[in-house]
């Protein structure tokens, strides 16, 4: 009966990975207008992506439930675009808001297919906008280790990113 009346989440992991960081959902709470957030990660992923697709789905959900539904967000497939020249032009565009690409070597049944995503949100606040890549990690790294690393740098990079949407008063530092 009582929780049908209060709200509350337990994380049992014993490295607390599934809870939201106390900065992270002060600046959540403190949010004056709606945050929206288009990940362009959808489509046909391998088992790594998917993965990756996952994660970065819930900590978005967990964000809509710390800042009281003020986050909103989609999944989008670039490659989903009407025609060759639509898609490229769209994909252009996300490179030049900092969302860059990948290539996706995936083999299956026998064939190897080769596929561009690009693993990023782009997300806006308050008529200003900002891309922001969520793979992360060396190049050095094998492909499971970057998408490891992306999945641990996941509540930073959006907790960031919409952070710096948000501080418009930006401090200024001269050097004499």
């Amino acid at each position: 009966l009582l929780a049908a009346f209060f709200y509350f989440r337990i994380d049992l992991t014993e490295e607390k990975r599934f809870s939201i960081k106390e900065p992270t959902k002060q600046l959540l709470q403190n949010l004056d207008d709606k945050v929206y957030i288009e990940v362009f990660l959808e489509g046909e992923l391998n088992a790594s992506f998917r993965r990756l697709q996952k994660s970065i789905r819930e900590t978005l959900e967990e964000f809509r439930i710390y800042s009281d539904d003020k986050i909103q967000f989609v999944f989008t497939d670039p490659n989903s675009a009407m025609s060759q020249k639509a898609r490229n032009e769209f994909m252009q565009e996300l490179a030049q808001k900092g969302i860059t690409p990948t290539n996706v070597v995936d083999p299956k049944g026998g064939q190897v297919t080769e596929k561009i995503i690009f693993p990023g949100v782009l997300i806006s606040y308050g008529g200003f906008e900002i891309g922001v890549t969520l793979l992360k990690g060396n190049k050095a790294l094998t492909a499971e280790e970057k998408i490891n690393q992306s999945i641990e740098g996941i509540e930073y990079a959006l907790a960031n990113a919409i952070n710096n949407l948000v501080n418009t008063d930006r401090k200024r530092i001269g050097f004499v």
